[in-house]
C-alpha cells in the first residue's frame, strides 16, 4: 500500500504543475479544451487526497470505525470513477483538434463513457460486504468493476485507432502513453484491490499531458499548426473562387467569342466586320485574364509543369506574331519581325509556354507604348553539346520605367506609375507569370528601360534540335490570314453536344456549320440518354456542369446502358472549368478527351478530325 510521502509527493507534483499552468503566458485558457486541463489537475488533486485518506483508513481498520472506513472507499472510487470521465472528456477534445469537420467525435461518447462508469459505480457498491459488523471484504462483482473499467479503456483506445492518420504525432504519442498507464494501473489494482496505486498513475497522466499538450513550445507549435490549417483553408477558399469565377466568366465569354466568329465568318460588310474584331479583341482581352489568374494558382499549387514536344519554330513565331499584329495596326505602330533567318526550324521543348512567354512580353510592350514601334528579334547560336541557344528579344518606343520601378514589374498584382498608366488594361500578373515560367526553363528575363524612351526584354533558352533545316526568310509571314475556310467536311457523321445552355449549343452549331457535321443537341443528362437509345453517334461533347445530373455522372450511365447505340462513341468533355487538375480528373474518369471554353474554332475543328 503506497506510503502518505507517496500521495504527498503526488499532490505537490500536481499543485506545482498547475500553478505553472496559471503562469503560462502562452496558454489560451478560454479555450474550452485547455480550460479543461486545469479541472482535470484539480479533479486529480482531489482524488490524490481522498486515496491518502483511504489508504490511511485500510491501513487502520482498528482504529477507523467501519462507516467512516466504507466512506472514505467511496469518496475515493467516486473521485477516481470522475476523473476517468474528465479524462476521456480531455482527449476526446484534444483529438478533435485534428479531426476533419465530418470526422469530429460528439456528445454522444461522453454519454457513452459517463453510463460505463455510472455501472462501475452502481456494481463498486454492491461489492462492498460487511462481515461480523467490522470487517470489510469485497464480494465477486468487484470483478465487473474492472470488467466494466475494461471496456472504459477498450473505447477510449478505439476512438484512438480509428482516427489515428489524423491525430498529431505529438498528440498522437502522448494520447497512447496515457491511456497505456490507466490500463497499467487499473490492472495492478484489479490483481491487488487493497494496494490503492491510482493515484500515482494519474498524477503520471496529468504529468504527461501538462508536458506534452500543455506546456508553452507545444502552445506555440500549436498556434503555427492553426496559422497553417488556417492558410490551407484560405488557399482553398480561393482556389474554389478562382474555380467557380473562371466558370461563370468562361460560360459567357463562349457565347460572346462564338457569335462573334459567325458574324466575321458569314459577313462581308467593313463596318459590321470592324465592330466585331473590336468585340474580338476584348472578349480575348478578358479571356486572357482569366488564363492568367488560372496560370498564377497553377504554380502557387505546384501544379505547373513543362512538357517539352517537337515543335516548328516558324510555325510559333508566325502564330506569336499573328496574335499581336492586328492590335499594332489597331493602334498604328509599326511591328517590326527580325528572325535570323540561319538558324534550324525544329525544336524540342515546351513550345506552348514559350510562345505564352513571347505573347506576355510582346502585349506588355503593346500596352505601354502608343505611338512609334515594337521590334521583336529570334537569333541564335549552336552550342558544343549539339543543342541551340535561342535569344528573343522585345524593343518598343513606349513611355519606359524609372529604374526604381523595373522590380515592381515582376510583382503579382503590381501596378507602377499608376497616374500615368491608369487606363491601361491587365491585371498585373502577365510578366510575374513569365518571370516564373522561365525560372522552371532555367532562364530569365532581362530588363532594360529609360523612362519617357523605351524598354527592351530579353532571354535565352536552350533547346534540342531535332530538325537542323534553316529556318529562311520570315518577312511577311507574320500576316494574318481573316478568311475562314474549313479544314474538313463530313456531311454523314453523327455528333451530338450535351448542354444546359442553349446559347452555348447553338455556338457550337454555328462554329461547325460549315462541316456538313449532322449535329444533335440535348440540353441535360436525360435527354442525352434518351438520344443515343435512338441514334449511333461517332463523337459525343458533354458539358460538366448541368443541373439534375451533371456530365460525370451522365458519362457513366452512358457506359451502364444496355440499349445505348453509341457504345463505341468518343465522349469529350467541354466545359467551362478549366481550374489546376481538371482535365486530369475528367481523364481519369473515362473521357476520351478533354476541351475548355471558350471553345477555339481551329482546336474544335482539329480534335473532331482526330477522332473521325
Amino acid at each position: 500500500m503506497p506510503s502518505i510521502t507517496m500521495e504527498i509527493f503526488c499532490m505537490i507534483i500536481i499543485v506545482f504543475l498547475t500553478i505553472m499552468y496559471y503562469n503560462s503566458s502562452k496558454i489560451n485558457r478560454s479555450n474550452p479544451v485547455h480550460s479543461l486541463f486545469s479541472s482535470f489537475a484539480f479533479a486529480t488533486l482531489i482524488c490524490v487526497a481522498l486515496e491518502m485518506n483511504a489508504s490511511y483508513s485500510l491501513s487502520n481498520r482498528d482504529k477507523v470505525s467501519l462507516a467512516a472506513l466504507i466512506f472514505s472507499i467511496l469518496l475515493f472510487f467516486v473521485s477516481f470513477l470522475i476523473v476517468l470521465y474528465v479524462c476521456f472528456v480531455y482527449i476526446r477534445r484534444v483529438i478533435n483538434l485534428d479531426l476533419p469537420s465530418l470526422k469530429k467525435i460528439g456528445n454522444w461518447s461522453n454519454y457513452v463513457v459517463g453510463a460505463i462508469l455510472a455501472a462501475a459505480m452502481t456494481l463498486a457498491l454492491l461489492s462492498i460486504q460487511v462481515i461480523n459488523e467490522s470487517v470489510v471484504i469485497f464480494n465477486s462483482y468487484v470483478r465487473y468493476v474492472y470488467i466494466l473499467f475494461g471496456v472504459y479503456e477498450l473505447f477510449t483506445a478505439l476512438l484512438i485507432v480509428f482516427n489515428y492518420k489524423y491525430i498529431n504525432l505529438k498528440r498522437r504519442r502522448i494520447i497512447c502513453m496515457t491511456v497505456l498507464i490507466q490500463i497499467l494501473c487499473l490492472a495492478y489494482q484489479a490483481f491487488r484491490p487493497h494496494e490503492l496505486f491510482a493515484g500515482l498513475g494519474i498524477t503520471l497522466v496529468v504529468v504527461s499531458y501538462y508536458m506534452s499538450l500543455e506546456s508553452e513550445d507545444v502552445k506555440l507549435i500549436e498556434e503555427l499548426g492553426i496559422e497553417k490549417e488556417n492558410a490551407n483553408l484560405a488557399n482553398i477558399a480561393k482556389s474554389q473562387f478562382i474555380a467557380n469565377v473562371s466558370h461563370e466568366i468562361r460560360t459567357p465569354i463562349n457565347a460572346v467569342l462564338g457569335m462573334d466568329e459567325m458574324i466575321l465568318r458569314e459577313t462581308r460588310e467593313e463596318k459590321t466586320r470592324q465592330y466585331a474584331t473590336d468585340i474580338k479583341s476584348a472578349a480575348q482581352t478578358l479571356h486572357g485574364i482569366i488564363n492568367e489568374i488560372l496560370d498564377m494558382s497553377k504554380m502557387e499549387s505546384g501544379k505547373m509543369e513543362i512538357l517539352p514536344v517537337n515543335y516548328n519554330l516558324r510555325t510559333l513565331i508566325k502564330d506569336t506574331a499573328n496574335i499581336v499584329q492586328m492590335k499594332m495596326e489597331a493602334k498604328n505602330l509599326r511591328f517590326e519581325v527580325d528572325v535570323d533567318k540561319d538558324i534550324p526550324s525544329g525544336y524540342y521543348g515546351d513550345a506552348q509556354k514559350i510562345k505564352q512567354i513571347l505573347n506576355n512580353i510582346l502585349s506588355n510592350a503593346l500596352k505601354y507604348t502608343n505611338t512609334g514601334s515594337v521590334s521583336f528579334k529570334v537569333s541564335g547560336k549552336s552550342l558544343d553539346n549539339g543543342k541551340e541557344s535561342l535569344r528573343f528579344e522585345v524593343k518598343d518606343t513606349g513611355i519606359g520605367m524609372k529604374e526604381e520601378d523595373l522590380d515592381q514589374l515582376f510583382v503579382e498584382f503590381k501596378r507602377f506609375d499608376l497616374d500615368q498608366n491608369r487606363s491601361v488594361e491587365g491585371t498585373g500578373l502577365g510578366m510575374a507569370i513569365t518571370m516564373q515560367l522561365l525560372t522552371m526553363m532555367n532562364s530569365k528575363l532581362e530588363a532594360k528601360s529609360e523612362y519617357g524612351v523605351g524598354s527592351e526584354f530579353s532571354f535565352e533558352i536552350t533547346q534540342d534540335v531535332w530538325d537542323d533545316t534553316p529556318i529562311g526568310n520570315l518577312e511577311e509571314e507574320h500576316k494574318v490570314t481573316e478568311v475562314y475556310e474549313q479544314s474538313f467536311e463530313a456531311p454523314n457523321t453523327k455528333v451530338l453536344v450535351v448542354d444546359d445552355n442553349a446559347i452555348n449549343r447553338k455556338v457550337f452549331m454555328g462554329l461547325l456549320k460549315a462541316t456538313l457535321l449532322d449535329i444533335d443537341e440535348a440540353a441535360s443528362g436525360p435527354e442525352c440518354l434518351e438520344l443515343v437509345k435512338k441514334n449511333k453517334y461517332k463523337i459525343i461533347f458533354m458539358d460538366h456542369m448541368m443541373p439534375d445530373m451533371d456530365g460525370i455522372e451522365c458519362f457513366h450511365k452512358l457506359n451502364s446502358m444496355e440499349d445505348n447505340l453509341s457504345k463505341d462513341a468518343k465522349v469529350i468533355m467541354l466545359t467551362a472549368n478549366a481550374v489546376t487538375g481538371a482535365k486530369e480528373l475528367y481523364l481519369n474518369e473515362g473521357f476520351d478527351d478533354f476541351m475548355a471554353k471558350p471553345i477555339i474554332p481551329e482546336k474544335l475543328e482539329e480534335m473532331i478530325r482526330k477522332y473521325l
